[in-house]
């Protein structure tokens, strides 16, 4: 848990105490049992080790949003004590609580999700990115609804191309073996010098684009303090992370990446003293080892990488999930036939699927119950199709169940991308004949309008000419 206090002001009392205090007496946590930590530009206790999934620490409390890059992923609840007048976070205290320890979804949703409480009736996330995350609005599936048990598929997540994930830890160790780093290191290093310029004299120093050296002075070398050795081992990891990995989290994977490989290849010599395997890695001698060494292991991750881009996992037995959230920028649309109940919109819907709602799933007899799909992960529905051959999972847009028992698979389509539909259209014709011959009872396709009627391709061969839909069937 994180708890947020608000700036202190002239005459009001800090709750700091006050939120101990409760902390202690209903709930045992303290500094003192290493369940309390704070961060605090005059106080700091029990934070360095909090990024460990195991550590003893359950809350911690903190006043301005937390530096960038700091890193403690089963963080799950965020208390907010705001003033009243200021009703906006930002996407990066909230994001706070939003990743998952163990970069992977857990089958209680519980434990999926995190959790804001804060004395203000409103808030905003500043931040279009927060629209996905933060969720205000819940819809539940109707009674009416009997398990369909569908086999899906999705996409893993690659988020991996741009954020290096904990694999990248043995992909540097792979490196360094191959290329045999240990031996080419010189770990008998005690200091590390920059090279200054001292006494340089400069003639018509305010205009500086015509500035003449009238005196070059000389160069001094100056020992490092441990300050400047973090600042340059910093900059060292970020030069060699550009241009693929720029965020802070990546620039903290790398580093770890270092420290496991001192750890291990020195195993008595180096425990815990970041220092001195940064001043292992910044000596001239070694830097060009270990830039060869991180360019290997970019490489060796990216390979993986491309290699899982084509892979996609199987979800056998798929039903139209019992609950699901919406963000802020959905908004309730009145329906009766929706499994989903209230249906919720799209501020960002198209024409077409608000047509699609109100002049066919809405008004056709012969429909049961209709569903919005959504558009990731194992949650919503996908079928596999072949985008030149790399396999790729399609999202379609609606499930419609008739009366008659058919269950209808379509995605509503228009103009250009109606045009450009061809791989998934013929991915959802093979997806349909394989599990009719299984004794499904599926039927669907590309739906567009023309001429205010429906109609869609459920030919083995997708085409579409805007001016030609002969090949097209109505839809009932």
């Amino acid at each position: 848990m994180l708890i947020q206090l608000p700036d202190r002001k002239a005459g009001i009392d800090d709750i700091k105490d006050e939120i101990m205090a409760i902390l202690k007496s209903k709930h045992s946590i303290t500094v003192e049992n290493g369940k309390l930590a704070i961060w605090l530009s005059e106080d700091k206790k029990n934070r360095d080790t909090i990024s460990v999934n195991n550590d003893s620490v359950e809350v911690m409390i903190f006043k301005q949003a937390i530096a960038l890059g700091w890193d403690c992923p089963r963080a799950h609840i965020l208390v907010m004590l705001r003033e009243m007048h200021s009703p906006v976070f930002t996407i990066q205290t909230v994001g706070r609580i939003l990743r998952m320890p163990e970069l992977r979804h857990y089958p209680a949703e519980a434990l999926n999700v995190g959790y804001i409480y804060t004395n203000m009736p409103e808030f905003t996330i500043q931040g279009e990115e927060s629209f996905g995350y933060i969720v205000t609005n819940t819809a539940d599936r109707k009674g009416i609804y009997s398990d369909l048990g569908l086999p899906s598929v999705h996409s893993k997540r690659f988020r991996e191309e741009t954020r290096l994930s904990p694999f990248f830890i043995s992909c540097f160790l792979d490196a360094a073996k191959e290329l045999k780093l240990k031996e080419k290191i010189d770990v008998d290093v005690k200091t590390v010098s920059k090279n200054l310029l001292s006494d340089v004299k400069v003639e018509d120093i305010d205009n500086n684009t015509s500035s003449k050296v009238a005196d070059k002075g000389f160069q001094i070398s100056l020992l490092q303090q441990e300050p400047e050795i973090q600042h340059s081992f910093d900059l060292f990891i970020l030069e060699s992370l550009k241009p693929l990995f720029p965020e802070p989290r990546s620039v903290d994977r790398l580093k770890q990446a270092i420290y496991t490989f001192f750890k291990q290849a020195y195993p008595y010599q180096y425990k815990s003293i970041e220092t001195i395997m940064q001043l292992v890695v910044l000596h001239e001698s070694n830097q060009q080892a270990f830039t060869d060494a991180v360019n290997k292991a970019k490489e060796l991750y990216l390979a993986s990488v491309a290699k899982g881009k084509s892979q996609l996992m199987p979800d056998g037995d798929w039903n139209i999930p019992q609950k699901l959230d919406f963000p802020a920028n959905y908004s309730v649309v009145p329906t009766k036939l929706s499994v989903m109940q209230p249906y919720y919109q799209s501020a960002d819907a198209s024409h077409q699927e608000k047509e699609f709602v109100t002049d066919y799933l809405e008004s056709k007899g012969g429909i049961e119950w209709w569903y919005k799909n959504g558009e990731n992960d194992a949650t919503h529905f996908a079928v596999p199709y072949d985008d030149k051959g790399i396999m790729r999972s399609f999202y379609v847009d609606w499930i419609v169940k008739y009366k008659d028992g058919k269950l209808g698979i379509f995605d509503t389509k228009s103009g250009i991308t109606a045009e450009t539909a061809k791989a998934k259209a013929e991915g959802l014709y093979k997806y349909i004949e394989e599990q009719n011959a299984n004794g499904e009872n599926l039927f669907g396709g590309i739906v567009t309008n023309k001429d205010g009627s429906w109609r869609y391709n459920d030919n083995e061969i997708y085409e579409f000419n805007e001016k030609d839909l002969k090949a097209w069937k109505f839809l009932p």
